[in-house]
């Protein structure tokens, strides 16, 4: 069965890389929240100011996941893949080495957009480059990503404490190294076409639908093609058949004739026609 086949280690590498968008986007939500108070004795900040720091995370990445589908649209999908991650790995060390409150925010927009950016590209990169097969197994693994950036992020928070600004700085730099090291390995991240599907997508059924409503057999060229019929033919002549590869087009077993063969005295004198 197809879920049992095993994965090949580059598609895994891709899942990993992929999912450290889901690792830096938990733990960045979630270190800005567990050194919010810290923050605020450290900066002196007001209410305002530490209320709009922990808004802006999720807002940034949730405006960055709107639009970064289009940026890779318009610039390339694995040329906004690999360097989303870089702006985010520069915005967490931006947070991390941040002097006052203002400097702060600056990082946290930085890298909330990025973070968000890349959740799309991301995800649409793993998924084109696994085979149906297997591509269920390999987005979901990069949600368990997710939950291991929370567990990180809680536990770093946890052991760390009682050391202050000491320990805010090392929870959100490790999220500035884990950055630049996904950065680095998806630069080199090479993803070759030749893991393909066993079939094409879809039941005969819905392939035979799908090309009679664009009005191919399902390989491309158009189906039942009418050959060319010379007007200078006399009556009495006997009627041409479909060319070879008219008859091979249209016996193709998903295809679905919009109409059939008309008689011989309606086919066109001077061009060929598809139905």
């Amino acid at each position: 069965m197809a879920g049992n086949r095993p994965i090949p280690k580059q598609l895994w590498k891709a899942a990993a890389l992929s999912g450290m968008a889901s690792y830096l986007d938990a733990g960045l939500i979630v270190s800005i929240s567990v050194n919010l108070a810290i923050y605020r004795d450290s900066y002196d900040m007001g209410v305002w100011m530490a209320g709009a720091i922990s808004a802006i995370v999720t807002g940034c990445i949730a405006v960055g996941s709107l639009v970064g589908g289009r940026l890779a649209d318009l610039f390339g999908r694995r040329r906004v893949y690999n360097w989303d991650i870089f702006c985010f790995a520069l915005g967490a060390i931006v947070i991390t080495l941040a002097p006052d409150d203002l400097t702060l925010l600056v990082g946290v927009l930085v890298a909330g957009l990025a973070a968000g950016a890349d959740l799309p590209t991301s995800l649409a990169v793993v998924s084109d480059a696994a085979p149906s097969w297997a591509r269920g197994r390999l987005v979901a693994f990069t949600q368990v990503m997710w939950m291991l950036g929370i567990a990180v992020a809680i536990f770093l928070g946890f052991v760390l404490s009682t050391t202050g600004m000491t320990g805010a700085r090392l929870i959100t730099g490790q999220l500035a190294v884990a950055a630049l090291v996904t950065w680095a390995m998806r630069s080199r991240l090479k993803l070759s076409g030749e893991y393909e599907d066993d079939e094409p997508a879809g039941t005969e059924e819905e392939r035979a639908r799908a090309a009679s409503r664009s009005g191919t057999c399902g390989r491309g060229p158009p189906c039942c093609r009418w050959p060319r019929h010379s007007s200078s033919t006399s009556p009495g002549a006997s009627a041409p058949t479909p060319s070879a590869s008219s008859a091979r087009i249209c016996s193709s077993p998903s295809a679905t004739p919009r109409r059939a063969w008309p008689p011989a005295s309606t086919w066109p004198s001077s061009r060929s026609v598809y139905c």
